[in-house]
């Protein structure tokens, strides 16, 4: 169990909180119900804030991952009782703060060093900021990965080390040879589980293969490029001309198949680890970066950090940065990795002696540092629309309907339109709170 120091009565004091019985109202989609690690996990948290905070009561709302997450925090602000702090996740952050929702947190990180820009991986900074205004501070710093089967990878008399595969030709080679076929030449194992189609699972090979979803100002998309185009006929060859893969059916269950020892490779997360370790005990996997493509320098894939922010007209505001500081801080960090594995944003984090025995017991955790270096942008300005606009081209295109020229042409148009109604929209916002502040 995690135990914060003592914060002294005169800094509660200062902070205009009551002493007996104030509620901090924390909202979060992570949930209890995930598991019997999770729920020990948000039992300690409340647990050692309120034993430092005494006359304390932290309350969490759990509210479903999807649009209805937005859609209760707009609610909220219209109503005049937003939460006191929310874990936003990266593809909800910006548009909150277009919408004037999120409150700028740097005079808080001024007063804060554990908070300060210097702590934090580089990567962890890409997100949560519009020139000076920093509207999250980061909670955990995740990355697409390839998950692979260790046994089939032995079985098949391929070397798995994370490494190994350095091409997109070795994949391709490896996972040929780890798919097996029944006598009517249907897949029984997979050697690689191709994604259907969404835009993610896209992206880590265009970045693998030197490609950019954005120009580098951001403000116009890069992705109608021979890096993206090669990507998708990769993945798209993989499941049609190489056949690793079982048929693309909206019914198909990639995790538990691959947990079935089913599927040799997958796409997945470096939060996995401990998901795979409750449901499937005893089983051997690691977890690897994406090959280098034939354009690309080195391996790749996609990185984000997810935020936690305060709602503008919040109840505790100070209350709530007390608890952002210790939810982000590195005794938490710690916490979460002893119960869930999870890693943290913290550069120190992995100079600790704990993360050293976490990786020793979850060897695969040791990729992690590895994995979310390497990884590019998350396409976050207006995820949702972006996502809309390629949702029905892509599944088309893994359903080999369309090209992948005709995809990326269809969408290059909208998403640039997307992007110039977004930055527009920001230059009001900014425009006005400079207004605002002289």
């Amino acid at each position: 169990m995690p135990r914060l120091l003592i914060v002294s009565l005169l800094v509660l004091a200062g902070c205009g909180m009551q002493s007996d019985d104030t509620v901090l109202r924390v909202w979060d989609w992570w949930s209890p119900v995930e598991g019997e690690k999770m729920r020990e996990y948000f039992r300690g948290v409340e647990a050692a804030f309120e034993a430092a905070h005494p006359g304390v009561d932290v309350r969490y709302q759990h509210i479903p991952f999807g649009p209805q997450y937005i859609q209760k925090i707009m609610a909220s602000m219209a109503a005049g009782r937003p939460p006191d702090c929310l874990h936003s996740s990266i593809i909800w952050a910006n548009d909150l703060y277009e919408r004037g929702v999120l409150d700028d947190l740097r005079p808080c990180i001024e007063r804060t060093p554990e908070m300060a820009d210097g702590v934090w991986l580089r990567a962890a900074l890409r997100y949560g900021r519009d020139r000076g205004y920093v509207y999250g501070i980061p909670i955990e710093q995740d990355a697409s990965c390839i998950l692979y089967n260790l046994d089939l990878f032995e079985e098949a008399g391929i070397d798995p080390d994370p490494f190994a595969l350095e091409t997109w030709d070795d994949f391709r080679e490896a996972a040929l040879k780890m798919t097996k076929r029944d006598a009517e030449g249907r897949v029984v194992q997979a050697g690689f589980m191709v994604p259907s189609g969404d835009l993610s699972g896209f992206l880590p090979w265009m970045y693998a293969n030197g490609g950019q979803f954005y120009s580098d100002d951001r403000r116009r998309s890069a992705f109608n490029a021979p890096e993206m185009r090669e990507a998708m006929y990769f993945l798209q060859d993989l499941q049609y001309r190489d056949r690793v893969s079982f048929p693309m059916a909206t019914e198909r269950q990639d995790f538990q198949l691959f947990l079935q020892g089913k599927v040799a490779m997958m796409l997945g997360g470096t939060w996995s680890g401990h998901i795979i370790e409750e449901q499937a005990p005893g089983m051997r996997f690691d977890m690897m970066s994406f090959p280098r493509g034939p354009r690309g320098s080195g391996r790749g894939g996609m990185t984000w950090t997810n935020l936690m922010c305060i709602p503008k007209g919040a109840k505790h505001p100070e209350l709530a940065w007390e608890f952002i500081t210790f939810y982000c801080g590195m005794e938490n960090a710690l916490w979460k990795l002893k119960v869930i594995h999870r890693n943290s944003p913290l550069a120190a984090f992995y100079e600790s002696p704990e993360w050293a025995g976490a990786v020793r017991g979850h060897p695969s955790l040791a990729r992690v540092p590895h994995i979310t270096e390497v990884g590019g942008l998350y396409p976050v300005v207006r995820f949702t629309e972006i996502n809309h606009v390629f949702q029905p081209l892509c599944e088309g295109l893994m359903l080999n309907n369309l090209t992948p020229e005709h995809v990326l042409e269809s969408a290059q148009a909208k998403v640039d339109d997307v992007l110039e109604r977004y930055y527009a929209q920001l230059e009001e916002t900014y425009r006005g709170r400079m207004k605002d502040e002289g």
